[in-house]
């Protein structure tokens, strides 16, 4: 039998999170052999299962000095979907390894692969997934088979037990047939205990009040789950929540009611690392979550049919391919539009919102390709246009006058592109903007 000393755990702390990301390892050096391990603990934040992935590894020493690279590749597995896991190779390291750095080269998915920052290939072959699909059927339906088997043997010395104890209870029986015994005697050694009676009480009140809440909640319909098309509901008694979406389609078209109930929210996370390029909302969603389209890396156009519409922080952050946004002209009202909205959105060109909205944080932060901006009844705050390094026009209702100019984009007049040259403001005042090239005018 081997064994393990000098075992340490370490949390990995990655600067740009992946879609697999290195969790924490553990660093160990077997005493037979002095031979140094490092096993890996990964999460895969992607809503497919995870055929294969390579990755680097950089060993460094104590002294931060690189003593190896290597590249691993696993094989022969499959992980699931948003899902932690720890593959079951383990790495032979350096002796004098002291801590590691993981990069990601490459992951393959039931339908898609991730390449150099990006999924390259969203029709991925999923024949070349079939082996080892196959195979982890197999160990499924052999381990199913040994609990089969397992039960059949169970359920067989159960029963020689029973046929036992019937022999055993016949033989007494007839002992007693033999003895003048006062039957009320045996009547009253059998006679329940008072706690043998409080239990069989609160059995019964259990059973009844889960069967009188279960025919509560079905004739007043209260909360349930129902996927259609891919799409996880939240059945509430008044309306209905995506919660999840769990397909690869291109076109998402969501409908105005489930069960007769409008569909009014898409909660956190729904559509996170999803596949989607298109996605049309009807008049009766109000509400996107926190982080609802967090890195829909392909997400190239979304549609609102409603005039109330409330966007919540993050939503669509890092939606690289994000280009259009379509909003009615007859948008009247908006919540605050939650801090880092549109954070990431590099191939959003033009921006236009007639509903009131007030901009606060990172909203547009790093939409490198942003050119103009349309917020008839919007309020620009303190770092909105941060990172919108190709901006040339902004039309909005104010600008919080409590700021220089420049702090638009960041917290020096350098911080302003070059291309920034005309503002048009409707009401209020605006912030001075001495140092600037700039045309500041009504509209």
């Amino acid at each position: 039998m081997s064994s393990t000393n000098m075992v340490r755990k370490i949390k990995y702390n990655e600067s740009n999170p992946q879609v697999i990301s290195l969790q924490e390892y553990v660093i160990f050096t077997k005493e037979e052999s002095n031979d140094k391990y490092i096993v890996f603990k990964f999460n895969n934040s992607v809503n497919q299962k995870l055929v294969s992935f390579t990755f680097l590894v950089k060993e460094f020493d104590s002294n931060k000095n690189l003593l190896e690279e290597i590249t691993l590749t696993t094989k022969d597995e499959m992980f699931d979907e948003n899902a932690t896991f720890i593959p079951k190779a383990k790495l032979l390291a350096n002796k004098c390894c002291a801590y590691i750095e993981v990069e990601l080269k490459k992951a393959s998915f039931e339908r898609s692969i991730w390449e150099n920052g990006e999924f390259i290939d969203i029709r991925h072959p999923i024949e070349e997934f079939d082996s080892i699909s196959k195979k982890i059927e197999d160990d499924q339906a052999a381990a199913d088979q040994k609990d089969i088997e397992k039960i059949k043997k169970n359920e067989k010395l159960r029963k020689a037990k029973l046929e036992q104890q019937e022999k055993n209870n016949a033989k007494e029986e007839k002992k007693l047939a033999g003895k003048n015994i006062n039957v009320e005697d045996i009547t009253n050694t059998n006679k329940p205990t008072g706690s043998m009676i409080t239990s069989i009480i609160m059995t019964a009140l259990c059973v009844i009040a889960i069967v009188v809440f279960s025919m509560y909640a079905k004739i007043n319909n209260l909360i349930s789950d129902i996927t259609i098309d891919d799409i996880t509901y939240q059945v509430n008694t008044n309306d209905c929540y995506i919660t999840k979406y769990t397909g690869n389609g291109v076109n998402v078209v969501v409908p105005d009611t489930i069960d007769g109930k409008p569909v009014t929210q898409v909660q956190s996370n729904a559509f996170s690392y999803s596949l989607i390029q298109n996605i049309t909302f009807p008049a009766s969603v109000i509400s996107i979550g926190n982080n609802a389209f967090d890195s829909a890396f392909l997400l190239s156009k979304v549609e609102f049919k409603g005039i109330n519409i409330t966007i919540n922080a993050e939503a669509f952050k890092n939606c690289i391919k994000l280009k259009e946004i379509v909003a009615g002209d007859n948008l009247s009202k908006i919540g605050i539009f939650g801090t880092d909205c549109f954070y990431g959105c590099e191939s959003l060109e033009s921006f236009k919102w007639n509903g009131t909205i007030n901009v606060t944080g990172n909203f547009f932060y790093n939409c490198k390709n942003l050119k103009e901006i349309r917020l008839p009844n919007g309020t620009l705050n303190k770092y909105t246009l941060s990172g919108c390094v190709t901006l040339e026009k902004v039309y909005c209702s104010k600008i919080n006058n409590t700021l220089y100019m420049y702090q638009l984009f960041g917290s020096s007049l350098s911080s302003v592109p070059a291309s920034f040259s005309q503002i048009y403001i409707s009401t209020g005042t605006y912030p001075t903007y001495t140092g600037l090239n700039l045309n500041i005018a009504a509209f």
